[in-house]
């Protein structure tokens, strides 16, 4: 099929050839077979079949792992739970880890929800929504009488502070009891998306990101900071040589994170 994505879309192309490409490896760290798949179906005007940098492909292949491990804990813990993915590309993370939930919901736009469904299929316990997340009628779908999990992967980087920080105050008005886990970038690279080897390939660019975590609480006292993962704690002898000795500077080691969130007493 012949996919046109214009703007912050066109990313998602980025996720699915470094998925697809880590499950050729023989030595790979996740198997998605899905994104192969895709990635075979897919024709893309930018290089869709061109191979993803090494430090982009692995960064996303640590990422694509830290939010499996957020969303194992959480329906572990618990399997009434409701996961909502925002931004959801053609993830296929319900596919792939195939957990009991009371239901989840994949969430993006209209053309990105269109490309999806021609690969993936809805059912009882899971439901694809077309809406921009910060068109708030998407949360009148979400049940608020079960336990809540909402990721954000690959996203929030794209959209300036003052759109992420009210639609987070929102979701939490409406759901106190959510956990909101999203990655983040270091703030010298916003303005800085050509340093980026495949976003600079697209019609996109970089608008936020947060040093440190706990500078969300200027968004809200509330907010507790419930964990953080950073890339480069991970899988060290993947990363390109270049990135290791980055890794020694302690602004660029804990420069990329997924961090959990949720609210706590004032």
């Amino acid at each position: 099929m012949v996919v046109n994505l214009n703007g912050v879309p066109e990313t998602l192309l980025i996720t699915v050839r470094a998925r697809a490409e880590e499950t050729h490896r023989p030595d790979f760290l996740l198997f998605d077979p899905y994104a192969v798949d895709i990635l075979k179906k897919i024709k893309h005007g930018k290089d869709s079949q061109q191979k993803v940098a090494a430090s982009s492909q692995i960064g996303v292949v640590i990422r694509t792992l830290l939010f499996d491990k957020l969303v194992k804990e959480f329906l572990t813990t618990y399997p009434r739970g409701v996961v909502v993915a925002l931004g959801c590309g053609l993830d296929a993370r319900y596919e792939r880890l195939q957990l009991p939930c009371y239901c989840w919901y994949d969430l993006d736009v209209q053309e990105a929800i269109e490309t999806r469904k021609a690969f993936f299929t809805e059912k009882e316990n899971y439901r694809m929504i077309a809406a921009s997340m910060f068109d708030y009628d998407w949360m009148n779908e979400i049940p608020a009488n079960h336990p809540l999990l909402i990721i954000s992967e690959g996203v929030f980087m794209y959209f300036p502070e003052e759109k992420l920080k009210a639609m987070v105050t929102e979701i939490f008005r409406r759901f106190s009891h959510a956990q909101i886990a999203f990655d983040s970038i270091p703030p010298f690279l916003v303005k800085r998306t050509k340093l980026h080897t495949e976003v600079r390939k697209y019609n996109a660019s970089f608008k936020w990101g947060v040093d440190k975590p706990e500078e969300l609480k200027q968004w809200d006292n509330r907010i507790q900071i419930l964990s953080t993962d950073y890339y480069m704690d991970y899988y060290l002898k993947r990363w390109p040589f270049s990135m290791r000795l980055i890794r020694m500077v302690p602004k660029f080691r804990r420069g990329n994170k997924v961090v959990r969130i949720g609210l706590g007493e004032s």
